[in-house]
């Protein structure tokens, strides 16, 4: 026996212990984790969209997103004296 031969006996014995322990998923259970991870995919996209839709229609609705807060002395001296422009002219003129 030549060391070619103890170098390929040796081989031979290493991959059949590296087939026996690295066995290949069949073809039916790899197209089952592919749509798993799909459908996953597809359901994460279909909430975030949610999400995003839900945020902005929440804040569409808000009424006070654009209102500016009055100082309270302008609104007491408005609502005090009237302003010219929205006096009813007294009955009879």
């Amino acid at each position: 026996m030549t060391d070619q031969d103890a170098v390929d006996r040796a081989f031979r014995a290493l991959r059949d212990r590296v087939d026996t322990a690295a066995v290949a998923p069949t073809a039916e259970r790899i197209e089952a984790r592919g749509r798993r991870r799909r459908t996953g995919h597809v359901a994460l996209a279909g909430l975030t969209a949610l999400a995003v839709i839900a945020g902005g229609w929440a804040i569409a609705r808000d009424p006070g997103r654009d209102a500016i807060p009055n100082p309270p002395a302008a609104t007491a001296s408005a609502s005090a004296t009237g302003s010219p422009g929205r006096r009813r002219p007294a009955p009879g003129r």
